[in-house]
């Protein structure tokens, strides 16, 4: 392992030690099964009727709820009268309410009989955390990196109708800042609304193979396998408003504004010789977009979550779409559009052994700035290869990727997420630059294997070791990342 590699995972192990108990503990809470009286074909005549056949839903009835509104427990269940349920749809509900809200400790569904035979009532029994929320949490972005939400709070008031509010810092390898959210939802069926801002210092990662006088562009073969990783502090302050619209089966759709100010500096880091670039040193497509920028346009958004659990998904699908547009109307300075979307499937083989599958692409219209493109390489996207060394210091106009992986656990005990899991991946992805016409040597490939730990407290940390079907563009032949969580 390379020492940059290796410092990096010993700073990440440590940030995360230090900051991810309360989140953990959290989750872990909330996805502890709970008993279902409506799963049990022995509770009464009307559950054995209930667990034989599926019943009409005549009404829900939510009680035990002081802060968490009956709309948005009604909204997340995704149920309504009138609807057909079994005793797996009602328990899938269940579990959806526990994943989805921070602030219910606990959620009991069981079931009566209705006003006629063949109707039945679903009565839904809540118990809440306190209000306020402490949490912690992690995450990565392909641009941004590794981040770890140090301290946050969540706020869900009763006096809001629904209504829940984040604010977190963040602290990571190539991001530091704050954010927060608000965002109230509706019924099935119906509109809410939602806002979030950021206030980040991101460093921009980008390959050069000379980072003296003139670094070149190249593309992901260049000739020189020997790039240097630089690094560009980039500030970034920006805001979304939006109308959500929550369809059943768990689908949500939102629709809104986004502005955000873009400071890049005037100077980069050679991170192996920690000299300092100025201007006159920027690879030439980024030069002349060191200068600072407004970005404001249009974006729509959709989310479609079917995944059975969070922390390891045995079945169900995890998929979302974006789009958006930015213009100069509304104050901004540049002029493009940029569509994303991402597929994950996971299937069961029984017990904890799962095979997952993921896909994502996008594109992006000429005018986008370098640090609206994408850029590949990584645990993320395709490992094996340093993160985000796949693509020019420009990025790319557009990629696709496609991961297949298979979990299998290696400690466990019955009934429980494993506590060591084991896997070996095969990743592919491939991006373009307008004009510039594609070859089969283009696609980046690699396969290996890792392992996830699961640590009371933390969380799952992960180790995935890659080994490189293709040259990539820093010549290494095989690369070990660190991860928190998998990596889809």
């Amino acid at each position: 392992m390379k020492p940059g590699v290796r410092n990096n995972l010993i700073a990440m192990l440590a940030l995360v030690s230090l900051g991810g108990g309360f989140s953990a503990a959290a989750a872990a809470g909330a996805a502890a099964p709970i008993a279902s009286a409506a799963a049990d074909s022995s509770a009464s005549p009307a559950a054995q009727e209930f667990a034989r056949r599926a019943l009409e839903l005549e009404k829900i009835i939510v009680t035990g709820n002081s802060y968490v509104s009956d709309t948005v427990i009604l909204g997340t269940i995704g149920l309504a009268a009138g609807d057909t349920v079994n005793a797996a749809i009602l328990e899938d509900a269940r579990l959806r309410l526990l994943r989805e809200h921070h602030l219910l400790a606990a959620v009991d569904f069981s079931t009566r009989p209705g006003s006629r035979r063949g109707l039945v009532v679903l009565d839904v029994e809540i118990v809440e955390r306190r209000p306020v929320v402490i949490e912690t949490g992690f995450g990565y972005h392909d641009i941004y990196g590794w981040f770890l939400t140090l301290i946050g709070a969540r706020i869900e008031p009763g006096f809001a109708g629904g209504t829940e509010v984040g604010l977190g810092l963040r602290l990571g390898f190539h991001i530091s800042g704050i954010d927060g959210e608000v965002e109230r939802r509706g019924r099935p069926g119906g509109f809410g609304f939602g806002g979030n801002f950021h206030v980040y210092s991101q460093k921009h990662v980008f390959f050069a193979n000379d980072a003296g006088a003139a670094p070149a562009g190249g593309d992901a073969n260049g000739d020189d396998e020997l790039s240097h990783e630089l690094r560009q502090k980039i500030d970034r302050a920006g805001a979304e408003l939006y109308l959500l619209y929550g369809a059943r089966e768990r689908t949500r759709f939102s629709f809104g504004l986004r502005a955000e100010s873009v400071r890049p500096e005037s100077s980069f880091v050679d991170v192996d010789s920690d000299a300092e670039h100025p201007l006159a040193d920027f690879p030439e497509p980024l030069r002349a977009e060191i200068e600072n920028t407004a970005i404001t346009g249009l974006f729509f958004r959709v989310v479609r979550d079917t995944r059975d659990r969070l922390d390891y998904p045995r079945a169900g699908s995890f998929s979302i779409v974006q789009m958006q547009a930015n213009n100069t109307f509304l104050g901004g300075d540049e002029i493009f559009a940029k569509a994303e979307m991402d597929f994950r499937k996971h299937v069961g083989l029984g017990g904890w052994r799962v095979l997952s599958g993921r896909c994502a692409a996008g594109v992006v219209s000429p005018g986008a700035p370098y640090y609206e493109r994408f850029f590949l390489g990584g645990i993320y996207s395709v490992r094996g290869f340093q993160e985000l060394s796949l693509s020019p210091p420009s990025g790319h106009d557009g990629f696709a990727i496609a991961s297949g992986e298979l979990r299998v656990p290696l400690v466990s005990s019955a009934g429980n997420i494993p506590r060591l899991t084991g896997l070996v991946f095969v990743d592919a992805g491939l991006g373009w630059e307008r004009g510039v016409a594609l070859d089969s040597s283009d696609i980046q490939a690699a396969a290996g294997y890792g392992v996830r730990l699961r640590l009371p407290w933390i969380g799952t940390l992960g180790l995935d070791a890659g080994v490189p079907f293709t040259d990539g563009r820093t010549g290494d032949r095989f690369y070990l990342h660190g991860s928190l969580g998998f990596s889809f």
